[in-house]
């Protein structure tokens, strides 16, 4: 018997309820009180109609207490289904996971319970998004808002547009919210437009509350500006500011162009200490006090900052580790004596 056959039998079961069930690996019409071999629905509708099934059910009438164990059973199935979506939603666990064969064998063994299909949760999703959405416009209330807009590309490459809004009340500790996402195409100003109206009528269903809208943060592209400009027409009251950080994190590009070398020692540092624990724990014999070094991403902003400021305060520490290693076991041991020197 295969695993997928044992899943079809269960979802069977379910459909056909308890006349039917697995017994040794076999599946077993509990009223006719044999096996029978079923690879698909057909063949217990064709079992159902024979004289003997018939005459069977009849003897053994389906009682009470049968109906009762359905009812428990569907809740338990129902209450599982639920639980199941918002464990997957909140653990960030794609829904596509739950075709996985090996997943659905598992909790099947240890649960008995089948594994729901992702149409089937995905069902769920509406009166789980509406709710959310409800629970936005209460905390929002008649405040005043701000909005930030920001592109980026998912793993396909595909153009994504995200929204976030926030409340302008003057009390700190005030985390914004993400009300909308939307893949468009590359973005110009009119789509940026577009999507700042798409948020907040998703935000203010019954009518948008032009003059709450008292700030509005980009980076600062140029479609970004322009899209910006023509939005204060509608929105009189908006003020519209280039967020500081992305002015600083091009200040912090320009330093690591300017300065090659400190950014070619930065480079291979990592290379020389990325998964390799063994020179991590030759590092910390030589001198437990001294930090690992730093694994900066240039799309994380400030990392190469404080990676530039971990060999400034601990260049002499860190030129007496990497002699000691062996410059033969690596071109990056040989890359970064070079810049050492």
């Amino acid at each position: 018997m295969t695993s997928k056959l044992q899943i079809l039998w269960h979802k069977y079961i379910r459909q056909y309820g308890q006349d039917f069930c697995v017994e040794n690996e076999k599946f077993k019409c509990n009223k006719c009180d044999i096996f029978l071999n079923v690879t698909r629905r057909s063949q217990i509708d064709q079992h159902i109609k024979t004289k003997k099934h018939i005459d069977c059910c009849q003897i053994n009438p389906s009682n009470d207490q049968d109906n009762e164990d359905n009812e428990v059973v569907n809740e338990v199935q129902a209450e599982f289904n639920r639980d199941l979506f918002n464990a997957f939603v909140k653990s960030d666990i794609p829904l596509t996971k739950l075709e996985n064969d090996e997943l659905k064998n598992f909790l099947l063994k240890y649960t008995n319970i089948e594994l729901p299909s992702e149409r089937t949760l995905r069902r769920m999703l509406l009166p789980e998004y509406q709710k959310a959405l409800s629970d936005i416009r209460s905390h929002i209330g008649s405040n005043n808002i701000w909005i930030s807009i920001d592109e980026t590309c998912d793993i396909a490459g595909r153009s994504v547009v995200n929204v976030i809004v926030g409340i302008l009340d003057g009390l700190p500790d005030k985390k914004p919210i993400l009300i909308h996402v939307e893949y468009t195409q590359p973005p110009n100003h009119s789509i940026i437009a577009q999507v700042f109206e798409n948020a907040l009528s998703k935000l203010w269903p019954d009518g948008k509350h032009y003059e709450r809208v008292l700030l509005f943060v980009t980076d600062g592209a140029s479609y970004m500006k322009k899209a910006a400009k023509a939005l204060k027409i509608i929105y009189p009251k908006m003020l519209h500011i280039t967020c500081i950080i992305h002015g600083l994190h091009r200040v912090c590009e320009t330093i690591r162009t300017l300065f090659q070398s400190v950014d070619n020692l930065i480079t291979e540092g990592k290379r020389v200490f990325r998964k390799a624990p063994k020179r991590i724990q030759l590092l910390k014999q030589l001198n437990s006090n001294l930090p690992i070094p730093p694994q900066p991403t240039i799309t994380r902003w400030g990392t190469w900052l404080e990676a530039s400021v971990y060999y400034y305060n601990y260049f002499s520490e860190f030129k007496i580790i990497v002699n000691s290693l062996d410059s033969t076991e690596a071109a990056s041991i040989l890359n970064i004596i070079y810049w050492l020197t």
